[in-house]
This record gives structure tokens, sequence and C-alpha cells, in this order.
């Protein structure tokens, strides 16, 4: 009798388990360089935890994932990264250095400056008696330009109708011998808006001005003023004024987060804007003046506000902005109202 024999075959299975790495690459690194002061602007592919610290000389960064690798070298500073550390390494020891975080696009910005005078003493303008009768530093902003026209409206352009305004301010405080004054953009350029604050933090500025052009989707467009200032606090009509002047679709539950944030800077900030307010509603009405997250404003130490000077799409707003007279008279009043803020 024959028996038949079975053979089993037995495979073995190996499951390796690898752990998952999760990543957020550095997208690009930007550099602004103004005398005393630097600003560097990493943008992430994708949302990302840090851990900062800072000595004298050197910045730390750890990260909750992985941002890849790199090295920047410069004249006074260093910058290097592998897989969850940054670092920052200067030539000279520093006397102050903060940073703050955009969540769209995910970008952490960090201000590292050399002067004597350290943040707190910027924000909170904490002078010598010697510098009471310093000139006070005001930036004005002339808001898009170059690639970025902002809104338009036919051949109208939001970019160009700011750079005549802001050119009529500065000459208006040039004869003003109580006040410096600065353009971030003396002609058709386009200017990141990182660098726009970075201006006016290098040059410890005591105002800051940015001049906008609004715009809607309404079949009705409003007329009047808008005035804006920053606040993490804000409307959903703030929120899609933010959304238009960053390039960006924010979402309302994202926070700009800051190491240093001063409640103090968004008062002084209102009531910078209150000023105006009161001095431009001669001629026109205001119909906004709030908080708002515009990026802009979130990276500056002193008092900053957005002013939006009319709506292109309604045709009272359109004549006004093509109107010489009407620019000059604005520039007037513009000039009037800060005048107040600082002697009040």
């Amino acid at each position: 009798m024959m028996r038949d024999i079975l053979y089993t075959t037995i495979s073995l299975i190996f499951i390796f388990i690898i752990p998952e790495v999760s990543y957020s690459k550095i997208n690009d690194v930007v550099v602004f360089e103004y005398g005393e002061f630097l600003r560097f602007a990493f943008e992430f592919s994708d949302k990302v935890d840090i851990s900062f610290s800072a000595n004298r000389n050197s910045v730390n960064v750890i990260f909750s994932k992985d941002i890849g690798y790199g090295r920047r070298k410069a004249k006074s500073y260093e910058i290097s990264w592998k897989g969850e550390k940054l670092l920052l390494d200067f030539i000279s020891e520093f006397s102050y250095v903060r940073y703050f975080i955009i969540p769209f696009p995910y970008k952490l910005i960090i201000d590292v400056g050399f002067s004597k005078r350290d943040v707190d003493d910027i924000i909170l303008r904490q002078e010598d008696k010697s510098k009471e009768d310093r000139k006070k530093v005001l930036i004005i902003d002339a808001g898009h330009g170059g690639r970025d026209p902002g809104t338009t409206w036919g051949n109208l352009r939001e970019k160009d109708i700011t750079l005549k305004l802001s050119k009529m301010l500065y000459e208006r405080f040039e004869n003003d011998e109580n006040f410096e004054v600065i353009l971030t953009r003396k002609d058709d350029r386009f200017i990141e808006l990182e660098e726009r604050s970075a201006i006016a933090n290098a040059s410890e500025c005591d105002a800051f001005i940015s001049i906008h052009v609004n715009s809607t989707q309404s079949r009705r467009s409003p007329s009047g003023f808008e005035l804006f200032y920053f606040s993490q606090n804000f409307s959903k009509y703030a929120m899609r004024i933010a959304q238009k002047e960053n390039g960006v679709k924010i979402d309302k539950n994202s926070k700009i987060i800051f190491d240093i944030y001063s409640e103090i800077r968004e008062s002084e900030s209102y009531k910078l804007a209150k000023s105006i307010s009161k001095r431009i509603k001669n001629i026109k009405k205001v119909r906004t003046l709030e908080g708002a997250p515009l990026y802009v404003l979130a990276g500056t130490f002193c008092p900053s506000i957005l002013v939006e000077i009319g709506f292109i799409d309604n045709p009272i707003d359109r004549a006004d902005i093509l109107s010489y007279s009407f620019l000059r008279n604005l520039s007037d009043e513009i000039y009037n109202g800060i005048v107040d803020f600082f002697e009040n």
C-alpha cells in the first residue's frame, strides 16, 4: 500500500516596520540686510512646530519635522540646516533677536539687530533725554508694485495710484524739519511684504503707513476710506481685506505667532489710525476702522496702519483717486493726522 506524502510549504513573511519620517522642506531663504539690521525669511513646504533659542552671536531652531539640508554663507553670518536643526552663526554679537511665524505660506521670520538698543526699547520708544528732540522717522509704503499691479480697473492700476499719493506724502513731510521720511519704493518695483516691514525696523521708525486702493465683488460697490491696524482679533470683512492684501487665502483659526507681541504696539497703532481718521473724514466718509491680520503690519516694531483710500470699482471713488487735487488734499489731511498723533 502506498502512502501519499503531503508536503506543506510554510512561507515566512517578514514585515519590516520603517519609522515614518515627516518632512517640511525649506523651499526658499531670503535675507534682507539694512545697515545694523538683518531679516531672515524661511519658507517651508508645510507647517512645522519649532523650539527657538539664542545666545550672543548665534540662533538655534529645533523643528518637529525634517527640514532637509542646506547651507548659506555671507560675510557677517552663516546659515546651516540639517535634519531637524537650523543654526545661524554671526561674526558679531547682536543686541536683540526676535521671530514670528506667518501661516500662509508657512514662513519663519527672524529679525536680528546689532544696534545698541534692544527690541523692548524700540517697541516702547524709551529714548534717552539727549534724544528727545530727534526727528521722528516715518515710513511711507506704496502698496504693490512691479509684477504685482494690485487691484485694477481697465488701465487703472492700484500700484500707480499708491505710488503717486506716497510721493505726495513724502514731499509734505520732507518740508517738516521734525520728520525724517523714507519711502519703501520710489518707482515701479516689486517688494516682498517681509522686506517692507524690514525697512521699517531697520530704520527704527516711529510710524509706518501703507497706502492701498480697495475693490469689492459686490454689484453695488461701497465708497469711502478704510483704515486697518494689525490685530489677531478681526471680523470676516477684515479677514477678506487681509486675504486681498496678503495675496493668499487665510484661515480664520490660524494665528501669526510672535515671540514678542506688544499690546502697546496694537494700542498705539489704533490711536494712529484714529488720529488720521479724524482728519480724513473731512474729505470723505471713513466707513471702516478695525484690526486685521495684515502681514505687512505684523512684522513692524512701531505703530503701523494700512489705509485704503477708496474703491476702484466705485465711480465716485475712482474719479477721486484720479484727481490730483483730491490726492493732494488727502495727503495734507494724512499729514495732519500723523502730526496730531505725535503731538498727543
